[in-house]
């Protein structure tokens, strides 16, 4: 698995301020998860008073039974410690009086407490055992969030032991009811032993991925009526881009920022999308409709960030924490939602497609290839999907990483037969098709009134079966044993078209970004399965259809189409599948791939020459395709 770098060193000066700080202390409170339902502060004649403090407090991130942490958090004066911080939600125009103290033994400089729009580096510097009263105003609507660090350091150098100082700050606008149960707010944050002052063992190479205060399965449990409204908050308070994930469903983004500054989005331009990248220091609003009864999941894509490595060790526990279970609630960790989307009692029942369109899609490994695995001497064989066409002698088709392309039809019901021939269990998630739970491809969550989604055992077969009811551009991928299955090759795309509207590869372009192998640094970085891709032949004055798909375990890729130097222009059609409703005008042709998205563009040559296609990776350029139009 991936090796954890905690650079101690980096934090030796705050850790020798804090080492031995506990000796005599009394005992450590109990923090308490905060689900950011209710606001903090008195409120009178316009104004909230609001007594914080940050102090330690004993953390329990894998919920009650699981191990604690001593952690550096936000309380509201002569109450229980909370992670996130005390929920700051006010309506706009408000003015706000806040004393904040600091009862921790080192400095911390404390940053969002102040009017906006303001600066990301305004901020309050406390040492030890010093308060300050702050008067300031509300600002516009908008998402925001305060938090605080040791003092000196920024929050993308907010990596451990600090990583718990943040609390939501939320302005309405004056007619909107902020307690409404379809309003909530969802911090993302992290830990790490990074200048932990009393570091233990046996936390020495874990992290903890949290969404308000918790971990997966320990995060709160959603449930909401079909077809209701829903509106969330998301405030991603760590230094790393999350490229959130909902399954089954699309959500609009209706306005970002970040801790001082917001940006509402018109409606006839809020994107609509299956996932979407926040990066650190940033936040979105979002509304989504529930459109099918069951259980649903809203996760960050980068595997790291959803492993189950992440739980804190309990004595005596397995090294992979039950990590190969067949169970979502065991096989994934962190920054997961699960959410329960209750049926229409009045609803008439589903009609089951009569005739739906047959194929055979087998999991099994591609014969002679290994990979080794960071850290360790194992290696893992090299996966692959096949496509058994009607009739065909199996033998002749092979496993391919990425799998084949899948081509369906917009409102043609299909009926894909998952046939396991590995030696290990599987499942396939439809990623971005809005389909029925059961079929979603989460074993052990997923369901179908009282069915649960099982994994493919080993010679076992799954029938997942949907009706596409958009045209776009899809993956589908391993949803058990994440990092390993996807690393090795168990991903492929899905181009859905309309009908009567056939898949044409001469001018459509399915580029696949992927992993070749389970290290993230030195495994190449491979399009369409190859570190050194073939060139391509294109037509001056044609138009083609470039369909982007990110499916690598973790790092971002920045993809550019150049004439030599110079950045060509592209057209934007289409994000994680969903059609754009305005017409877009060319852009840049540059952008960010995150795990998890699509993107969809039109471009047209408009003289002969070589093009470059380069995708870069860690700030280095991984990987070029030349492309010669004539």
């Amino acid at each position: 698995m991936r090796i954890i770098a905690l650079v101690a060193a980096a934090a030796a000066a705050a850790a020798a301020a804090v080492a031995g700080c506990a000796a005599n202390a009394p005992a450590v409170p109990g923090v308490v998860a905060n689900d950011n339902r209710t606001p903090a502060g008195t409120m009178r004649d316009g104004i909230l008073s609001l007594d914080l403090e940050a102090r330690t407090g004993q953390w329990q991130p894998d919920g009650p039974s699981r191990p604690s942490l001593q952690v550096p958090v936000f309380a509201v004066t002569g109450q229980p410690p909370q992670a996130p911080g005390p929920l700051i939600r006010v309506p706009t125009g408000t003015r706000l009086n806040v004393r904040v103290s600091n009862h921790l033994q080192v400095a911390i400089d404390v940053h969002g407490l102040h009017d906006r729009p303001g600066h990301t580096d305004d901020k309050l510097t406390l040492a030890p055992g010093a308060s300050r009263e702050l008067a300031f105003s509300s600002g516009p609507p908008g998402t925001y969030f305060y938090w605080a660090t040791i003092a000196g350091h920024t929050l993308e150098k907010r990596r451990g032991y600090d990583g718990q100082l943040t609390g939501a700050f939320i302005v309405d606008p004056p007619d909107v009811d902020s307690l409404r149960p379809d309003d909530r707010v969802f911090v993302i944050g992290h830990w790490s032993p990074e200048g932990e002052p009393n570091p233990r063992p046996e936390f020495a190479d874990t992290e903890v991925w949290v969404l308000n205060g918790q971990s997966w399965p320990a995060t709160e449990r959603l449930v909401y009526p079909v077809h209701r409204a829903i509106n969330w908050r998301v405030i991603n308070a760590s230094y790393e881009v999350h490229p959130m994930h909902l399954h089954g469903n699309y959500f609009h983004i209706s306005s970002k920022g970040d801790e001082s500054t917001t940006t509402a989005i018109a409606d006839a331009d809020r994107p609509m999308v299956a996932t979407e990248s926040i990066p650190g220091g940033e936040t979105i609003a979002m509304t989504w409709t529930p459109g099918q009864p069951g259980n649903w999941l809203f996760h960050c894509h980068i595997l790291f960030h959803v492993d189950p490595l992440l739980r804190l060790p309990m004595p005596g526990d397995a090294a992979d924490h039950q990590a190969h279970t067949a169970d979502a609630r065991s096989h994934m960790a962190g920054l997961v939602l699960g959410i329960e989307v209750q049926p229409d009692p009045d609803a008439p029942a589903a009609t089951v497609p009569t005739n739906p369109r047959a194929l055979t899609l087998r999991v099994g490994e591609r014969p002679g290839v290994r990979y080794a695995v960071p850290g360790s001497k194992e290696t893992w064989p090299g996966l692959g999907y096949r496509l058994i066409p009607p009739g065909n002698d199996e033998t002749t088709v092979p496993f391919t990483a990425p799998g084949p392309l899948l081509v369906l039809t917009r409102g043609e019901a299909v009926a894909i037969a998952v046939e396991n021939h590995m030696a290990a269990a599987t499942t396939v998630h439809w990623h971005g098709i809005e389909l029925e739970s059961y079929y979603d491809g989460v074993s052990g969550w997923g369901n179908q009134g009282s069915r649960v989604t099982p994994a493919i055992q080993p010679g076992e077969t799954f029938i997942a079966r949907f009706t596409p009811p958009r045209a776009g551009t899809f993956i589908y991928h391993t949803h058990l044993n994440d990092y390993q299955q996807l690393s090795t090759g168990l991903y492929g795309p899905i181009v859905v078209v309309e009908p009567g509207q056939p898949f044409e590869p001469a001018t459509d372009k399915v580029f696949v970004l992927s992993q070749g192998g389970p290290d993230e640094e030195k495994d190449p970085l491979l399009v369409n399965g190859s570190a050194t891709p073939p060139a391509q032949d294109w037509k001056q004055g044609v138009t083609y259809r470039l369909r982007f798909i990110g499916i690598t375990p973790a790092p971002d890729i920045e993809i550019s189409m150049l004439r030599g130097d110079t950045t060509l222009e592209w057209r934007p059609v289409a994000k994680d599948g969903a059609a754009f409703v305005t017409r877009h005008a060319p852009t840049p042709a540059l952008q960010d791939l995150n795990p998890g998205e699509t993107y969809d563009y039109e471009f047209t040559p408009a003289e002969a020459g070589v093009l470059t296609l380069r995708a870069r990776e860690f700030g280095e350029i991984r990987t070029t395709m030349t492309i010669r139009v004539k």
